[in-house]
């Protein structure tokens, strides 16, 4: 150990060309060096590699329909949820709620303003049970009288 410092210590006083030329060739060891040990474990690995592939088409030839039975399944769950939410929408929205005393009822405040509207142009009122068809009948009156 104490050679290799020394040495490292007489490099250290040589021109940069020197250094340069062994930094180049340690590098190149040190590469060398791990090509060969990463060389010499590749065939066991490709080994390996064969090994596993050979293991899953065994499977998938024994087991060609699992895929799809898998998706069946995934299917018929997301069906099976899908029915079930729908149920749950259906019976909250037959449940009919109650009127709240203190809950504005739009319909009829747009009836009685329609109504006055039409008393003042001289027009009779369109009994309607939504404000669409109160907004279209403006819309063609509106229309006619221009």
């Amino acid at each position: 150990m104490a050679d290799l410092l020394t040495k490292i210590e007489s490099l250290r006083t040589k021109p940069v060309s020197v250094r340069n030329r062994y930094a180049f060739w340690g590098a190149l060891a040190v590469t060398a060096l791990i090509t060969v040990l990463w060389l010499t474990t590749l065939p066991a690995r490709f080994d390996d590699a064969v090994a596993l592939q050979k293991e899953a088409q065994a499977e998938s030839d024994s087991s060609f329909a699992a895929p799809f039975a898998r998706m069946r399944e995934t299917v018929s769950g997301a069906l099976g949820s899908l029915k079930q939410q729908l149920g749950a929408l259906s019976e909250e929205e037959s449940a009919a709620p109650a009127k709240d005393p203190n809950m504005l009822d739009f319909e009829a405040m747009v009836a009685s303003s329609s109504e006055r509207v039409y008393e003042e142009f001289g027009e009779a009122p369109v009994a309607t049970s939504s404000t669409s068809t109160v907004a279209t009948s403006t819309a063609t009156s509106s229309r006619s009288t221009r």
